[in-house]
């Protein structure tokens, strides 16, 4: 793996190779235009020097009249002594036409009989007007360098031919310039190689400083990246410590990237630390509701197997109240048949004598009965008595199914704090919580509507017993006056006058037996209306207990799945070291 350092100071040398190539034809070119400069000087000193000696009043005779007169050759001879001992390419002079922006050449600087040599007011495109518009206004110039196929490289240097300081004419010559590239080749063979060695040295010199600081400045960044390693494979605690031991001076990038790890290493570990002691308290929290759970569970199992018991003396209850019932009805019957026998004995008055035996062993049948009906009537008080014991245990275990209800809500409440708290990891938590809320609530509206049912019960239940005892009451009653009767009976035996009177009194009294008889009747009967509907809500009871049990046995499967997670989280935690 090839260090960050490395790179940069490669890169550095390959900017520094670029800098030097550029600066090599710079220099080059610098050269070349040095050369280029000089023998533009040059051929502006020796235009000017032969500016300067020129005839300037022949000249200016010339060019009144432009023709190849006398002083024309003298001129032209003049100037091709001019080009000899200078050695100049070509000298010649010119004439500017500004409004056609033309140039023409005057005067030709070759030797008479030269097949070179141009004729007067030769239009010339060597030199361009812009070249030597400057030089009317009395400057110098000069043209770059012109390469010509047939006549080679040259230079032209124009300036002005004055005479009583009026510029009256350009004069020309043009410098072989053949020599310019050959001039700064060795120029350059001189100066390039010790240019090129300093170059390379100071570019060696600031590579391998410029390397020695960037490694320095990243020196930082290997430990990062070793902390960074550590914390990949979870020694979050070495990490903070290699964190904590790096040093960076200055407040670049380097020295915020080392402050911002620092920083996140330790807060990375403080997450890691809180995430920890919540999955701890997770799993301590899900171990008690599995706990809570189990004893809700044994609590319904009783409750179910009460509610049960219940329902099956219910319906014993309901039985032995239509047996009750029945009984009651037979019972009307024969006080009914004894009204009627008191009837006919009050119509056959002339034969009680005969029928007083049969009327005393009737009397004591009736006896027989009447306490036969006082033991029904006393079974079926304490019977309905133990109802109402058993409908008071019953509110028992409502209130305590209640109770379970309200602490499984907060059970409910707490597992969903705990489910916020763990964040993204306590969502399937949070449902769990929520599934057990429902359930509570629930519960706790079964309860309250069996306790609603039991009250309603209880108060039927006390009505009977109210009842049982005023018809006991009676049937005390009129076990007293069949007694009576039957000593009148025997009364009869020995006064057969009063007999009229005591058949009348015995009328009375069996008719108020038959009253009694039927209000005893109705009684049992409402007694076996509210023994159905108690069978009713009993059974009621026992769906809804099976229906909690399967609730409870459901929360119990999510509590121990609730338990896996605490215990994944906790597994999951335990790779990092602290």
């Amino acid at each position: 793996m090839k260090k960050l350092s490395t790179r940069i100071a490669m890169v550095m040398a390959l900017g520094m190779a670029v800098v030097l190539l550029g600066n090599i034809t710079m220099l080059y070119l610098s050269t070349k235009n040095s050369v280029e400069s000089s023998i533009e000087n040059f051929s502006l000193n020796i235009a000017d020097n032969i500016a300067s000696k020129m005839e300037t009043e022949k000249y200016e005779e010339f060019l009144k009249k432009p023709d190849q007169t006398e002083t024309y050759w003298e001129l032209r001879e003049q100037l091709n002594d001019f080009r000899d001992k200078t050695g100049a390419l070509y000298v010649y002079t010119l004439m500017a036409d500004p409004e056609k922006e033309e140039v023409l050449i005057m005067v030709d600087g070759m030797p008479k009989g030269s097949e070179m040599a141009a004729d007067i007011k030769t239009l010339t495109t060597a030199a361009k007007f812009e070249d030597i518009s400057s030089v009317l206004d009395g400057k110098t110039s000069s043209s770059p360098i012109v390469h010509d196929p047939e006549y080679g490289d040259y230079l032209s240097a124009f300036v002005p031919i004055k005479n009583d300081g009026k510029v009256i004419g350009i004069l020309g010559v043009d410098i072989n310039a053949d020599d310019v590239n050959g001039i700064a080749d060795q120029v350059l063979q001189k100066e390039l190689p010790m240019n090129l060695v300093i170059n390379i040295l100071l570019i060696l010199a600031v590579v391998a400083v410029l390397a020695w600081f960037v490694k320095k400045r990243l020196h930082p960044l290997q430990n990062i990246s070793s902390a960074a390693q550590l914390m990949a494979n979870g020694d979050l605690r070495g990490a903070e410590e290699k964190a904590n031991s790096i040093n960076v001076k200055g407040k670049d990038e380097i020295s915020f990237v080392t402050e911002s790890f620092k920083k996140m290493t330790h807060h990375t570990k403080e997450m890691v630390e809180d995430i920890k002691a919540s999955s701890e308290a997770l799993l301590v929290s899900s171990g008690k509701i599995e706990n809570k759970m189990e004893e809700i569970s044994q609590a319904s199992s009783l409750i179910v197997r009460g509610i049960q018991e219940v329902a099956g003396a219910t319906d014993t209850q309901l039985i032995r109240s239509e047996e009750s019932a029945k009984a009651i009805e037979e019972m009307a019957i024969g006080i009914q048949r004894i009204a009627e026998a008191s009837t006919d004995v009050s119509e056959q008055s002339n034969t009680v004598t005969q029928q007083v035996k049969e009327g005393f062993d009737e009397i004591q049948s009736i006896i027989r009965q009447i306490n036969e009906i006082k033991k029904t009537v006393n079974d079926s008080s304490l019977f309905i008595e133990e109802l109402g014991t058993q409908a008071i245990e019953i509110e028992d275990i409502v209130n305590l199914i209640s109770g379970i209800a309200e602490q499984t809500n907060l059970l409910a409440l707490n597992a969903a704090i705990e489910a916020a708290r763990a964040g993204e990891h306590g969502k399937g938590f949070a449902v769990v919580s929520q599934e057990v809320k429902k359930l509570a609530e629930g519960s706790k509206a079964s309860a309250a509507q069996i306790a609603e049912k039991l009250n309603h019960f209880r108060s039927s239940i006390e009505q009977a017993v109210g009842n049982m005892h005023a018809s006991s009451g009676k049937v005390e009653e009129g076990t007293v006056l069949v007694n009576s009767a039957g000593e009148k009976f025997n009364q009869i035996l020995h006064a057969v006058e009063g007999v009229t009177g005591e058949i009348q009194e015995v009328s009375a009294v069996t008719e108020e037996l038959s009253a009694g008889s039927e209000e005893i009747s109705a009684s049992i009967d409402e007694f076996a209306g509210l023994s159905k509907d108690t069978a009713q809500i009993s059974r009621e009871v026992a769906a809804s207990t099976d229906q909690q049990e399967d609730a409870v046995e459901k929360i119990s499967e999510l509590t121990v799945q609730l338990s896996m997670l605490s215990k994944q989280l906790e597994q999951s935690v335990e790779k990092f070291r602290l």
